[in-house]
């Protein structure tokens, strides 16, 4: 899949970024705190809820092709209600997301490192599944923040014919570079859980080092 050549943004191409940059560790407390926020969610919302059904929640998920690389088992737990419905939104448009937090806990915790933060999921990946090849939006527009709560998992980026794989833990925060094609893969015995934000550039940029953002 594409990204579409009319989303552009004013931060740094996908090509000028990592494929993976650790943006460091959230601290014992603070990843405590989100752990026991997350479980709280998902008992709250139930065993078997998931927000890409729900099309008040996740209009995208209507507009767009998303099940031909989510596996039926893959669940989201949306964390805010979207500002705007647009009939033109695409998978790549998440900015509508960016108030009406839904669990304030969680919120609370990701904006001391993501200030700025839109559209945040729970991602709930069972064991053995696989999210396939896929292209969320071009770094320029939107990056991608992850942090691990349960369960480490294969996360894979192919850029060009080469094809780098990198294990997220639990406890870490990262950027992962969406913009190319990606696939994770849960080859653990448990769910895998991790929290999913979108930003700015300008709201991570502090945590990269000039030599990074500079590079082709």
């Amino acid at each position: 899949m594409k990204v579409p050549e009319h989303i552009r943004g004013d931060g740094p191409d996908r090509k000028l970024l990592p494929n993976y940059h650790r943006l460091g560790k959230m601290g014992e407390g603070p990843f405590k705190a989100l752990c026991k926020a997350v479980e709280e969610q998902i008992l709250k919302c139930g065993a078997q809820h998931n927000d890409i059904n729900d099309e008040q929640k996740y209009k995208i998920a209507q507009d767009c092709p998303l099940k031909t690389y989510f596996p039926s088992t893959y669940r989201q737990l949306l964390l805010q209600h979207s500002i705007k419905f647009d009939s033109t939104e695409t998978e790549f448009d998440y900015i509508g997301y960016r108030g009406f937090l839904v669990y304030e806990k969680i919120g609370k915790t990701l904006e001391k490192f993501v200030p700025g933060f839109f559209r945040a999921r729970i991602a709930i990946l069972p064991p053995g599944e696989v999210l396939d090849w896929h292209i969320d939006s071009n770094t320029s527009y939107s990056c991608r923040i992850q942090f691990p709560i349960i369960g480490s998992c294969d996360w894979q980026i192919r850029r060009g014919k080469k094809v780098e794989s990198k294990v997220l833990k639990p406890g870490e925060v990262w950027f992962t570079n969406t913009g190319f094609s990606h696939r994770v893969e849960n080859t653990g015995t448990e769910d895998r859980v991790t929290i999913v934000v979108g930003c700015k550039f300008d709201d991570i940029k502090s945590r990269f080092s000039d030599e990074i953002i500079s590079r082709s």
